[in-house]
């Protein structure tokens, strides 16, 4: 992935090298910066960041 390319971007690029439409996604994170990421994926997983997540409304 280019410098600069977000977490989603290589997500994204991943399951499309792989070929992989149908598979479940997960992404694990623990910052404030994770939650585009966990948008883009079926499973997301915070790590310690549960009172960031409820701020957010996504928890």
């Amino acid at each position: 992935m280019p410098k600069g390319d977000s977490k989603t971007q290589g997500i994204a690029k991943l399951l499309e090298v792989m070929d992989f439409e149908d598979v479940p996604t997960y992404a694990f994170g623990d910052g404030m910066n994770d939650l585009e990421m966990f948008e883009a994926v079926d499973y997301a997983i915070a790590m310690g960041l549960k009172k960031g997540l409820r701020l957010c409304g996504l928890l």
